[in-house]
């Protein structure tokens, strides 16, 4: 007999300069170390799960999800004839203080470690891989850039790979682009009202639709073709630099595999004037985004590889 198990949680983090410490919780059952989880109860989210159990077991409320990238733990074992196996995913909390034990809290305790001490405080590889990970991801992201507008204004933007969006608020998912390969090409379109430029497939999130169906409407009608699988690549936030009171906007990234429905014979909208498909490591050729590009494309291609 077998049984399938799936917990959430959150990763507490603390940047000090240039070193990283996570909070971890003490189990009284299998007396090792490990990372806040805990099962739905109900009919939360994961996200809502995850939440819930870093104040259960820590007593942190006040947190910032950095970047959306989710992190897997996965293993097996046996108990009375019964092999159980456990997933186990995790978002990342910044935190701007390590808060101390409560007596609240449900762990039998919690400590916070520099991520250089992984090694010698964690019995299971499993966490320390995930330490790794989460290491890499924090002295990577946010990548950021710069844009000089037309209109004279100045917007910053910090570009996060991401797997989840469950974050960020609904109101503020301004747009998003999507790297759409036919076969092996990439489809990039040429808009009427920036003649001569050329980019992704992609436009404006409408109000009452999800990131999901704009994905699906965009893509028909600025290419007439048909998504067979899409995958989130990740969001870059865009503050206003010139207007600090304007709100803050998140524009997607996302990856699709697509086939033709039949001609493309223009944009509904007529805002796409141009299609055509190109080689996927020319793409400089027509658009720059920068390292952020780079990193897109290449994460893009990656995701494609893994869904073929």
């Amino acid at each position: 007999m077998k049984t399938n198990h799936h917990s959430y949680g959150i990763i507490p983090i603390y940047k000090k300069d240039e070193e990283i410490f996570i909070c971890c919780v003490h189990n009284e059952k299998s007396d090792y170390w490990g990372l806040p989880k805990g099962t739905p109860e109900g009919n939360e989210t994961p996200f809502e799960t995850a939440k819930r159990e870093l104040k259960e077991e820590t007593g942190i409320s006040k947190f910032e999800i950095f970047g959306g990238k989710t992190f897997l733990e996965e293993y097996s074992f046996e108990q009375d004839g019964v092999l159980h196996h456990k997933q186990n995913t995790y978002y990342l909390g910044l935190v701007n203080e390590m808060k101390e034990k409560s007596p609240d809290i449900d762990s039998k305790d919690m400590k916070w470690i520099n991520v250089n001490e992984t090694d010698n405080f964690f019995k299971f590889e499993n966490i320390k891989e995930i330490i790794k990970e989460l290491v890499n991801y924090v002295n990577k992201f946010p990548l950021v850039n710069e844009y000089h507008g037309r209109s004279g204004e100045t917007v910053l933007f910090e570009y996060y790979e991401s797997d989840s969006l469950e974050h960020l608020p609904k109101e503020q998912l301004a747009n998003l682009a999507i790297m759409a390969f036919h076969k092996n090409k990439l489809l990039i379109v040429n808009n009427v009202t920036k003649p001569g430029y050329y980019g992704p497939v992609g436009g404006s999130i409408e109000k009452d639709e999800t990131p999901e169906e704009a994905v699906y409407r965009e893509t028909k009608e600025e290419s007439n073709m048909k998504i067979l699988n899409f995958k989130l690549i990740g969001y870059q936030k865009c503050t206003n630099q010139t207007r600090p009171t304007a709100p803050i906007e998140y524009q997607l990234r996302y990856m699709a595999i697509v086939e033709p429905y039949g001609p493309f014979e223009g944009d509904p909208d007529g805002d796409v004037t141009e299609l055509i498909e190109i080689d996927p490591a020319d793409y400089k050729k027509y658009f720059d985004w920068k390292e952020a590009g780079e990193v897109v494309t290449k994460r893009a291609m990656k995701l494609k590889s893994e869904l073929i």
